[in-house]
């Protein structure tokens, strides 16, 4: 019984895989078999080393079965099932604990207003999700869920603590600095709830918070920076209002020195959502806006500040996408060049090497494109589908028609299989993916007359990704 392959997993467990072997022995969902139970608190006597001559096959029968001849088949049988318990608390071990019937317990408790057991739940989901081995899009949409959740039940939880201070009359100047707290977080309040709502539906009255930050607008000036960038920004968020947005850049380029660190980090996130936002709705103008403003951060942002500052993945991929679709193409590559060796994240190694691809494609060296991709594996959706888009421009430029049509079948069928993708984006991808298909007919056909048309359906199309090189690829036809 020494080698045999229940014991070398037993071997393995911890103290808390035991415990849950045990009580799987005693359970009549997982066993009906008594002996197993009686098996299972003979070994434990013996855990971990398990190296007691008492462990010999025969007598450890003996002590199951007192009355009874040894049966080697009957032993055999009842440690294979016990082995199967055990592989099952291996498999618990290595699985996500956290699921979507996890959010609906959550949103259960909530129901029933029993708040801090639903926050408790959060959290510890939260910590079972970051000690995750396999973090794939269901893991970071789940992580995003959780997030999100927390904060709806952080607010409902303090949410008579808030109306208390907003029914206050109380001189402005005397309570200055508690104003500056109350609105600060307030806005961290209005930010995750609004977050919340795209992704778990969770809906909320934007006009409440209205309510509450309209007595202290009057008075802006009078609030410390960090209270009226707040408030700026609440405008800028609540009605898209582009005065807003130049009133925020304006502070961010000539007051940044006066505001803390993380309150110039969540300034910078805000402007640039608000610019991808605004790029969702077809205004390619904020392409320059964001771009500016990465521009920014890599002279007064973190990264600039801290040589040894990690940033995150996601982040340096979008930078560079910007950068490359507003053709700044030298700073790409500077950009890439200092940072690239500095992100944080499980597929870091894979992040650098395709914005390393985008950067040889808008060089054209495509040979060199095709080399890079070629050694990218890619966990998450969004990741999947920008290393697709660059693919089809790619086999494009080679000409390479077959690859190029299966390329366009396999992506749609991408496109449509998914529910990790926004809503408002997916016109863009699909627009261009038509785009594109149209554009290589055109190419390949003997009479070219009609790229005329198709050049103006793309420039007059609002909702279309990688407008400016499909325009380009009409005019290269025409000529």
């Amino acid at each position: 019984m020494q080698n045999s392959k229940l014991l070398q997993v037993l071997k393995t467990f911890s103290n808390v895989e035991m415990k849950h072997l045990g009580l799987m022995t005693i359970s009549p969902y997982f066993n009906k078999k008594s002996e197993l139970a009686a098996l299972f608190n003979i070994l434990r006597e013996h855990y971990p080393i398990f190296a007691d001559p008492e462990l010999e096959r025969k007598t450890v029968y003996r002590h199951l079965f007192a009355v009874e001849e040894y049966d080697d088949q009957r032993m055999r049988d009842i440690m294979k099932a016990l082995t199967k318990l055990a592989e099952e608390v291996l498999l618990k071990s290595k699985k996500a604990t956290v699921d979507d019937g996890t959010l609906r317990l959550i949103l259960a408790y909530v129901e029933r207003g029993q708040l801090e057991l639903a926050k408790k739940i959060c959290d510890s989901s939260l910590k079972a999700l970051e000690k995750a081995s396999v973090r794939d899009s269901e893991h970071y949409h789940l992580k995003g869920s959780l997030v999100n959740l927390k904060s709806v039940l952080s607010f409902r939880m303090n949410e008579g603590f808030v109306l208390k201070i907003a029914k206050k009359q109380v001189p402005l100047e005397v309570v200055r600095l508690r104003s500056a707290s109350f609105i600060m977080d307030m806005h961290d309040y209005y930010q995750l709830l609004k977050s919340g709502k795209s992704v778990l539906g969770v809906d909320f009255d934007e006009n409440y918070f209205e309510s509450i930050f309209s007595p202290f607008m009057p008075n802006m000036e009078n609030l410390p920076i960090e209270a009226r960038t707040c408030l700026i920004l609440f405008t800028m968020n609540h009605k898209e209002d582009v005065r807003s947005f130049e009133a925020i850049s304006n502070v961010l380029h000539t007051e940044h020195e006066h505001l803390p660190e993380n309150f110039k980090y969540m300034t910078l996130v805000n402007l640039q959502n608000f610019c991808k936002r605004r790029i969702d709705e077809g205004d390619e103008r904020f392409l320059r806006q964001r771009f500016e403003l990465f521009d920014w951060e890599t002279k007064h942002g973190r990264i600039a500040q801290h040589s040894n500052a990690r940033m995150l993945s996601q982040h340096f991929l979008t930078a560079v996408a910007t950068g490359l679709k507003v053709q700044e193409l030298s700073w790409v590559d500077s950009y890439i060049e200092n940072y690239g060796e500095r992100l944080s994240g499980q597929n870091a190694r894979d992040v650098a090497n395709f914005c390393k691809a985008m950067q040889a494609f808008y060089h054209k060296k495509f040979s060199e494109c095709k080399s890079l991709l070629s050694a990218i594996d890619y966990g998450t959706y969004n990741q999947k589908l920008l290393m697709r888009l660059l693919e089809l421009r790619l086999y494009y430029e080679l000409n390479d028609v077959d690859l190029l049509e299966s390329k366009i079948d396999s992506t749609r069928h991408f496109l449509a299989s998914t529910e990790f993708i926004v809503p408002n984006r997916m016109p863009l991808y699909l627009n261009f993916i038509r785009f594109l298909q149209q554009l290589s007919y055109v190419r390949n056909a003997a009479e070219k007359s009609s790229v005329g048309k198709l050049k103006v359906a793309v420039s007059t199309c609002l909702f279309v990704e990688h407008k400016a090189w499909l325009l380009e690829k009409c005019e290269e036809i025409k000529a």
